[in-house]
């Protein structure tokens, strides 16, 4: 879904016969690519326009493009004539043209076409549907094939702060419809938790961690409680930065009490693994990290050409590279794995094994979640062939 450079709002597709705009029902704000703009433009205008664009290097106050997420040049206006200076943003990526506030209309007093002579009969409203739906789906096919390696640290100052501590963000995601209210509550619990080991009991993790050998102690109520303890305030940081880039998108699409099941089912399903793998079952286990794992999981199936951000460090080089989410899990998949293997040989008290666990029930769930969404949108009949 294309979303608004400024308000994150979705973007509104507007048809005419000269192609098709997509327009900010807040801002009014319009994106136009490079082909429409040549059918309602002079050409001279868009010309100069797009060579601008390619001769200037790529400005750090220039916007993110809202068809593709990458970042656009800011071009000044060329139009002759101008009472005050226009600037436009132009993506060399896609092609498209972002318009501000009225910008548009006034660009449109100097260079618009005359309208267009019909030499044959008008396209019906599902054709130019059709024609529209195809644009977008080059225009996105475009975009996904062109990864950027590198470019400029996320805009928000506390996404570039995340990145620094090794946590992938979002970038150019729209907001969530409903409130994330689970994973609200969730952080706040295991705030609770760590404030408690940390400055009030430290030997709570003793008592109230899950210990594979014990599994039923306590009544089994150290399935639950050893969710919300953590071994440390960077431990805690950790799980709840990853908790909040994902959480919220899966939670949104999910609803809140099927985004609760899957973090509950994800995180027994990492203790299991855990206790039936581990030789070390005398170990207390805390932490998050199981049920989380299956919400990364989830948002990396449901949206998987999502754009995440990641600061990579190596000595005295940094770098802020782009990929999408399907990209980040194999990574990170295969991180897991390694670690899996470092626990099981005793060289690690991280256990990853609950990392994989958690991570196969987030993809057990997403195809549930996946099959049951088709057959609501395929209906009954479809759904029995």
């Amino acid at each position: 879904m294309f979303a608004c450079p400024h308000c994150r709002c979705h973007l509104e597709r507007l048809e005419s016969s000269r192609g098709a705009q997509w327009r900010c029902p807040q801002c009014e704000g319009r994106a136009v690519t490079v082909p429409v703009l040549r059918r309602m433009m002079q050409a001279d205008y868009v010309n100069q326009l797009w060579r601008a664009a390619k001769d200037l290097p790529r400005s750090k106050e220039g916007l993110s493009c809202p068809l593709c997420a990458n970042p656009m040049t800011v071009v000044q206006n060329l139009t002759a004539g101008e009472d005050s200076a226009v600037h436009v943003d132009v993506c060399r990526s896609c092609h498209a043209v972002w318009f501000d506030t009225h910008e548009m209309e006034h660009v449109l007093e100097r260079t618009e076409l005359p309208p267009e002579k019909k030499d044959g009969p008008e396209l019906s409203e599902k054709a130019k549907e059709i024609i529209a739906l195809a644009q977008i789906e080059r225009i996105r096919e475009r975009a996904d094939q062109e990864d950027v390696i590198d470019g400029p640290p996320p805009a928000d100052g506390w996404q570039a702060l995340l990145t620094v501590f090794g946590i992938p963000v979002e970038e150019n995601v729209p907001s969530p419809v409903r409130q994330p209210w689970v994973t609200w509550a969730v952080l706040f619990l295991m705030a609770l938790g760590t404030a408690w080991v940390e400055w009030l009991d430290p030997t709570v993790i003793e008592q109230w961690g899950l210990i594979p050998a014990e599994p039923f102690r306590k009544g089994g109520l150290t399935f639950a409680t050893s969710f919300f303890l953590h071994a440390g305030v960077l431990h805690f940081f950790g799980n709840a930065a990853f908790l909040v880039v994902f959480g919220d998108n899966v939670e949104d699409f999910l609803g809140h009490s099927r985004y609760a099941l899957l973090l509950i089912g994800s995180s027994l399903a990492g203790d299991l693994l855990h206790m039936i793998l581990d030789p070390r079952g005398t170990m207390p286990s805390v932490g998050a990290s199981a049920g989380i794992s299956g919400v990364i999981v989830f948002y990396a199936c449901q949206f998987p050409k999502a754009r995440l951000v990641y600061l990579v460090r190596i000595g005295f080089f940094f770098r802020w590279v782009r990929f999408t989410a399907v990209t980040g899990l194999i990574c990170w998949v295969a991180l897991q794995a390694i670690g899996a293997w470092q626990q099981l040989a005793g060289l690690t008290n991280v256990s990853s094994l609950a990392h994989l666990g958690g991570a196969a029930f987030g993809l057990g769930w997403w195809a549930v979640a996946r099959r049951k969404e088709n057959e609501d949108t395929l209906g009954p009949a479809d759904s029995r062939e």
